[in-house]
């Protein structure tokens, strides 16, 4: 009988990897492949409304306004792939909710500086098109809007390839935001650390397996001489304590199997030492599976690291 070697280290990386780790990356991956951001950067007031004088009048370019607010917002790409614009089915357009109200919009900063955006400001529908050729991943549109109000809301509308809606976020933040964390960096981080933990076991039973399957494979290994079965399973989990418990109750089984006797003969210790060939000269050794285990800890560190 073959056995292979899937012992508890080697079935923890691949149950816990898969589940734990590269589950909720891929989740994650696949759930923010496409993604667009619309939001409100920054608001301030730029006058307030006035006592009412006579003979006081405030403008802006023509227009006679009691209040003056001003907005900035910012289209960012946050998902894994590029927008192209044949993927802008209906194009990209804010339209403001005060739109009598806003009397100037325009782009003032594109990350990179070759996105080469462009606007159209429909002054009496109080709405913005946009034009953008691309947007690569994490590149950002920041227009400003001038109304004669003390606020501006707006609402965003497109319809693109891969995205089923837009992020749009209205409020400005309060405070400098955190990174927008998934929630898949927890239990990836979890998993990570318990892995991470399981290695060190993993590590301290290398020499032993290293040795044990190099006599065993030269036919040098010693079977002591043990009168008693009970005895004899005791040896075989101290022995290969290193091995998975299937492994270690198949040589079990093999030696309850035999006949009682006060003393294990030569010729059984031949036929154990066939079991324990068969069991091990095709196990994967121990160290293969410390370094698949290392290698998902590496995995989930960076990924818990880029997205803190």
């Amino acid at each position: 009988m073959n056995f292979k070697r899937i012992n508890f280290i080697s079935f923890l990386t691949v149950l816990i990897g898969v589940s734990g780790i590269i589950g909720p990356i891929i989740w994650d991956y696949y759930r923010s492949n496409s993604e667009l951001q619309v939001k409100t950067l920054d608001h301030s007031v730029v006058i307030e409304k006035p006592i009412k004088l006579d003979g006081l009048v405030i403008s802006y370019r023509g227009e006679n306004l009691d209040e003056l607010s001003k907005s900035t917002f910012t289209i960012t790409n946050t998902g894994r792939v590029p927008i192209v614009k044949d993927e802008f089915v209906k194009p990209l357009i804010i339209e403001f909710s005060n739109k009598l109200n806003v009397i100037e919009v325009k782009i003032d900063e594109m990350n990179p500086n070759n996105i080469d955006a462009k606007l159209i400001f429909d002054k009496t529908e109080g709405k913005v098109t946009f034009d953008i050729p691309l947007l690569n991943p994490g590149d950002q549109i920041i227009f400003s809007a001038l109304a004669k109000t003390s606020e501006i809301k707006f609402t965003a509308t497109a319809r693109i390839v891969g995205i089923c809606s837009l992020i749009v976020k209205n409020e400005p933040p309060e405070i400098v935001p955190d990174k927008n964390r998934p929630w898949t960096v927890y239990p990836v981080g979890f998993f990570t650390i318990l892995i991470f933990l399981s290695t060190f076991t993993g590590i301290s039973k290398i020499p032993e397996d290293r040795r044990i399957k190099k006599l065993i494979k030269n036919n040098k290994f010693k079977i002591p001489d043990i009168n008693l079965k009970e005895e004899f399973i005791s040896w075989i989990n101290t022995t290969f304590s290193f091995s998975t418990l299937k492994e270690r109750k198949a040589l079990i089984r093999f030696v309850n199997e035999l006949p009682e006797e006060s003393k294990f003969s030569i010729s059984h210790h031949k036929v154990i030492m066939s079991t324990l060939h068969t069991i091990f000269d095709n196990s994967v050794p121990q160290i293969f599976i410390v370094l698949m285990a290392e290698l998902l800890v590496c995995l989930g560190a960076w990924y818990v690291i880029s997205n803190i």
